[in-house]
């Protein structure tokens, strides 16, 4: 049996694009994104899933995923 990875939208708004669920944007979209701000919610995003259950580490991610996204609109 094949399996299914998960998708989603890519999170820019107004972009519908269908995406892997392990990444923020497409990628005309994260290209947008200045390098340093990708840079942190990558490390953002590898710090949650060493530790899922941290709170300030999810807060840090959603933080600059929240820019990332306020980035490109």
């Amino acid at each position: 049996m094949k399996r299914t990875l998960p998708t989603h939208n890519c999170a820019a708004p107004g972009c519908n694009k269908v995406i892997p669920g392990t990444v923020l944007m497409c990628y005309p979209h994260w290209a947008l994104v200045p390098l340093a701000l990708r840079q942190r919610v990558t490390r953002a995003w590898l710090d949650c899933e060493h530790d899922p259950f941290d709170v300030e580490l999810r807060r840090i991610y959603n933080e600059a995923r929240a820019k990332a996204i306020a980035s490109v609109t």
